[in-house]
C-alpha cells in the first residue's frame, strides 16, 4: 500500500511537472478608486462637536487612473495556477466642490483631489474553467504597493467678503511623521476573467488595502480600487 501510494504522488508530479508552464505578457487597463475614511470626533473648547465639518471637508468620491504593466503566470494544469505582475497602477480620490456656513462665515470650496501612484504586485491563486472557445477565470490572493509619488490638489476657497485662496498642486511626501503618508501598502485582492485561445486574457477585479496610510491621529484611510484591463500573454513556454 505505501509503495502504491508514493507511486501515485510519483505520477501525479510528473503530470504536473509535463504540464507546466510560464507566460508573460503585457497588460493594460483602468482603475476607479477610492480612499475610505473614518475620522474621530473634534470638539472645540465650549464642547461643540464639529466632526460633521470635518466629515463634510474630507467626503471622497471616486477617482480615475491608469493601471499598466507585465502580467505573469505559472500554470501546474489546465485549472490551477498562479498570477502575478508588476505595475503602475494611479490610485487615489477627489472631492466634489461644497459650501459650509461656520459661525456666520459662509465658506466654499472648489473640488479637488488626491493622486497616489503605486508599483503594485498582485498574486492570485486561479482556477480556470472551460468556456465555449476559452476558459472562465476567477482568482484571489494578497497584493502588495509601494508609493511612487502623490499629489494633493486643493480647489479655490472662498470666505465671504474675507478674501479667497487660489487652487493649488502639493507633492505628497512619504514617511512616517504626521505630516506624511505611509508609502507601503498591502491587502486583499481578487478578480475574474475569460481567456481566449490565442493569449488574449480580459478581466475585472477588486482591491481592497488593510493599511491604514495616514499618520494622523484618531484618522484612518484605505485605499480601495475596481479594475478593468486586457491583458495578452505572448510568451507561452512549456517546461518538459
Amino acid at each position: 500500500m505505501k509503495k502504491l501510494l508514493l507511486l501515485s504522488v510519483a505520477i501525479g508530479l510528473m503530470h504536473l511537472n509535463g504540464f507546466a508552464q510560464f507566460r508573460l505578457g503585457p497588460e493594460i487597463g483602468f482603475n476607479v478608486s477610492n480612499l475610505n475614511q473614518t475620522s474621530g470626533s473634534l470638539n472645540t473648547s465650549s464642547g461643540t462637536s464639529i466632526s460633521s465639518i470635518t466629515s463634510l471637508l474630507s467626503s471622497y468620491t471616486s477617482n480615475y487612473g491608469l493601471r499598466v504593466g507585465v502580467n505573469a503566470e505559472y500554470s501546474f494544469s489546465e485549472s490551477f495556477a498562479l498570477q502575478s505582475g508588476l505595475y503602475y497602477s494611479m490610485l487615489g480620490a477627489s472631492t466634489n466642490a461644497q459650501s459650509l456656513a461656520l459661525t456666520g462665515l459662509n465658506i466654499s470650496l472648489g473640488a479637488g483631489s488626491i493622486r497616489l501612484n503605486y508599483l503594485h504586485i498582485p498574486l492570485y491563486a486561479v482556477y480556470k474553467v472551460d468556456a465555449g472557445p476559452g476558459k472562465f477565470v476567477i482568482g484571489a490572493g494578497p497584493f502588495i504597493s509601494y508609493a511612487l509619488s502623490g499629489t494633493l490638489n486643493t480647489g479655490a476657497i472662498k470666505l465671504d467678503t474675507l478674501g479667497s485662496f487660489p487652487a493649488a498642486s502639493t507633492a505628497l511626501t512619504f514617511g512616517s511623521d504626521s505630516s506624511s503618508i505611509k508609502a507601503l501598502d498591502y491587502g486583499i485582492a481578487m478578480m475574474a476573467g475569460y481567456e481566449m485561445a490565442n493569449g488574449l486574457f480580459f478581466k475585472a477585479g477588486y482591491n481592497y488595502s488593510l493599511q491604514n496610510i495616514s499618520n494622523a491621529n484618531g484618522t484612518t484611510e484605505k485605499n480601495s480600487c475596481f479594475f478593468v484591463s486586457a491583458a495578452w500573454y505572448f510568451s507561452n513556454k512549456r517546461k518538459n
